[in-house]
């Protein structure tokens, strides 16, 4: 039996909407361990797709990716959130950063005693008697004697007796228990409608901070790709300029007065274009040709094996190939790196640094990321070894990965489970076609 993996990289599960005030526990670097994540008070924590952004009680503010593991703990009188939500967070947390085990169990107690209080008020609202009519005429009438009504909502009753627990809905009350229960269900009815129109703006709110850092992040891009258009290969040069002539869009409308809804659109648009090409562009790396005395593009293919739940990286074409194994462990090991490899590439970008540093080993597989020209250029090098691989002639090969390839062969990578799931899908249609 095929064993899927979920490779999971969000290390700590964060709420969309905006918090008051509270604790962020946080590394500084994405290869610290969790021993040497910090613990700080922030104001506000806003979180968007990939990035949490705080601001501090000096005013200063800090994107942190959640490559670092950020984890966002409210104090209880400046959130609206589930306690049992908050608990459970910080029971997660508790295990992984015993370093500032003081201060969470302090703040678990003060949600838990909250919990308390509202179960303790959720109490005190009875009802005397409360009867579900049934819903048809071959299920019997369950009556709710001595019942206590647990929690209200915009349509119902769950009501909790010795008759069990059920909702009950708005249509089967009686005129005494709409007139005793009614208010409370239109208050219930108008917050759902309150928190509903909120959480569409806190959405739109986001999508627009997640938009104008794209922004950034595009404009800043466009200007190297256009520097670096010429070290493109073959049909790479052509999505390159596909994707500069779309970045020049994005950056056109920010930058020329657009509407937020016109910002959001090309936001949007440009999202999708992206997700396309890493979704079908063909991965590729560079390789110098010592007879063509050039660099030529060599085929990289990420798949599943036929015939065992393991997982290879293929380097180049017929028997002109390294096949290397990838384990399924190793596997998730390589998920982890994503973020890492992409922090380091940010910080030799804008600090205008050099760095080598080696990403590890994953099965047969070795990886390096080397960035030079003072941060201008990042590369991953990609070395596949084959004892897999028989009747080849390469049994070893390096390419060299721009982070173009890079960021699509990440994409392939955390999409390993539909590779798995099309290479069944493959076998039970040659099973048929037998």
């Amino acid at each position: 039996m095929t064993q899927y993996i979920k490779l999971i990289f969000c290390l700590s599960t964060l709420s969309s909407t905006a918090l008051a005030n509270g604790l962020l526990i946080y590394k500084e670097q994405g290869f610290h361990s969790d021993n040497q994540a910090r613990l700080v008070e922030y104001v506000t924590a806003e979180v968007i797709p990939q990035m949490v952004t705080v601001t501090f009680k000096s005013g200063n503010k800090l994107d942190i990716p959640v490559g670092r593991s950020p984890v966002i703990i409210p104090f209880v009188k400046e959130s609206t959130e589930e306690p049992d939500n908050i608990i459970k967070r910080i029971d997660a947390a508790l295990p992984r950063f015993p370093q500032h085990k003081l201060r969470l169990e302090t703040i678990k107690k003060d949600w838990i005693f909250k919990n308390e209080q509202i179960a303790d008020q959720q109490k005190k609202t009875k009802a005397s008697t409360v009867s579900l009519s049934p819903s048809s005429a071959a299920e019997p009438e369950l009556k709710f004697r001595n019942g206590i009504v647990t929690k209200v909502y915009p349509d119902g009753l769950l009501v909790s007796s010795d008759g069990g627990v059920a909702k009950i809905p708005i249509s089967t009350l009686t005129p005494d228990e709409l007139v005793r229960f009614g208010p409370m269900i239109q208050q219930k009815s108008t917050d759902a409608a309150e928190l509903e129109k909120r959480k569409i703006e806190d959405a739109r709110k986001a999508d627009l901070i997640a938009a104008q850092k794209e922004y950034y992040i595009t404009k800043k891009g466009v200007e190297r790709w256009k520097r670096k258009l010429d070290t493109f290969i073959g049909p790479d040069q052509g999505f390159a300029k596909l994707l500069i002539q779309d970045g020049d869009e994005l950056v056109a409308v920010f930058e020329n007065g657009g509407s937020e809804e016109d910002k959001l659109n090309a936001y949007k648009t440009h999202e999708e274009r992206w997700k396309s090409i890493r979704e079908t562009k063909p991965v590729v790396g560079y390789s110098y040709n010592e007879i063509l005395k050039k660099e030529v593009i060599t085929p990289i293919q990420f798949n599943i094996f036929n015939d065992e739940d393991e997982f290879y990286i293929k380097v180049g074409d017929g028997d002109f190939c390294t096949i290397a194994p990838i384990p399924i462990d190793d596997l998730v090991k390589l998920a982890e790196q994503f973020d890492r490899v992409s922090e380091w590439a940010n910080q030799c970008s804008d600090k205008h640094l050099n760095a080598r540093k080696n990403i590890g080993r994953f099965g047969k597989v070795d990886l390096e990321f080397i960035s030079t020209d003072d941060g201008d250029t990042n590369n991953v090098f990609l070395t596949a070894r084959g004892p897999f691989g028989r009747d080849r002639i390469f049994t070893e090969q390096t390419v060299r990965l721009n982070m173009f390839n890079w960021g699509c062969l990440r994409h392939r990578i955390l999409n390993a489970k539909s590779v798995t799931q099309k290479r069944d899908e493959n076998r039970r249609n040659a099973e048929k076609l037998k």
